[in-house]
């Protein structure tokens, strides 16, 4: 798994604060939101050609951050090209 270096971590926290994102858990209202150092991708599945209906990677893929509450272990998502700093990774 490719990693976030330090610096890159600090520039997605400060992005992060800068727009409003709160640290505090919306699941269960006590748990922080902590910051996992792993870069995260999802890849966009479509239709193939192949017979059956199969599905197959449609060749996109997201980079996101990934956060997870400290207490009820909820997981969170944030775009890195929607808060525009693809530019870091």
């Amino acid at each position: 798994m490719t990693e976030f270096s330090k610096d890159q971590l600090d520039k997605i926290r400060d992005k992060l604060d800068r727009v409003g994102v709160k640290p505090k858990c919306l699941a269960c209202q006590r748990g922080t939101m902590v910051l996992a150092r792993g870069q995260i991708g999802i890849s966009e599945i479509g239709p193939t050609a192949a017979s059956g209906g199969t599905s197959g990677s449609a060749g996109r893929t997201a980079t996101s951050v990934l956060f997870t509450c400290n207490t009820c272990g909820h997981v969170r998502l944030h775009s890195v090209a929607a808060l525009d700093i693809d530019g870091l990774i």
